[in-house]
């Protein structure tokens, strides 16, 4: 399955809860959830390690142009500079024509700007989810 740039969108929650605001149509975006797993082994495992799920943390990742008629990705370096916490959500739209969403609180743990592409300005930004993790 090829994506486009029209099929994976990231969007950021307006103020007041008034829904989402587009901040980018991505060349990239991914999300990677991770457990912590503790071990439990005793004497009565024999030589296999027992484990048990600990507590999960969620990043997401965006590569985008940058669009001013899509959003300021400036914003993005104020939430960062300032600590603010932020609602993301990232769509995907399916060549089946459905979508998959998922959103959260994050808080923007790195961003990057550049121009690799012919001289069109790229930004790359980390969000560090801060609590749960939906589907939407």
């Amino acid at each position: 399955m090829r994506l486009k740039g029209k099929d994976i969108a990231l969007y950021r929650s307006v103020s007041g809860g008034d829904g989402y605001k587009l901040i980018a149509l991505s060349l990239s975006c991914d999300v990677a959830v991770s457990c912590d797993m503790q071990e439990f082994s005793s004497f009565l495992s024999g030589r296999a390690k027992r484990f048990r799920a600990g507590r999960y943390s969620w990043t997401m990742n965006s590569e985008s142009i940058v669009a001013s008629d899509v959003a300021d990705d400036k914003e993005l370096l104020a939430a960062l500079k300032k600590g603010t916490r932020l609602r993301v959500a990232m769509s995907l739209g399916l060549p089946d024509g459905s979508t998959h969403a998922v959103s959260g609180w994050v808080l923007v743990a790195g961003w990057s700007e550049g121009a690799p592409l012919s001289g069109m300005a790229t930004y790359k930004v980390t969000f560090q989810g801060d609590g749960e993790i939906e589907n939407l």
